[in-house]
């Protein structure tokens, strides 16, 4: 009865996310504040395309090294074209 009443609520809505995997070209600082920064950062993946990126962690990433990054592409008044990052993962 529960799983029936969870299907008929459940919110549907289309998944738009985004999987990147590249390396970090460039990063510039948006905001810092309660341990948090906000960033502009710059990807290529391994089919050249250059990615812009806004997310917001601890701390930055290490410039040139390789992420998995999951978001959903957006258009920002200010930068145009971006994706907003939900999880960014170090690639070993």
């Amino acid at each position: 009865m529960k799983e029936k009443w969870v299907e008929e609520h459940r919110i549907a809505h289309p998944d738009d996310r985004l999987k990147i995997c590249g390396t970090l070209d460039e990063v510039d600082v948006l905001q810092k504040g309660a341990g948090r920064i906000t960033f502009l950062a710059t990807v290529t993946d391994r089919g050249q395309t250059k990615w812009r990126l806004v997310a917001t962690r601890p701390e930055l990433p290490a410039l040139h090294q390789s992420y998995i990054i999951i978001g959903v592409r957006q258009d920002h008044p200010e930068f145009g074209e971006i994706v907003e990052v939900f999880k960014m993962i170090p690639q070993v």
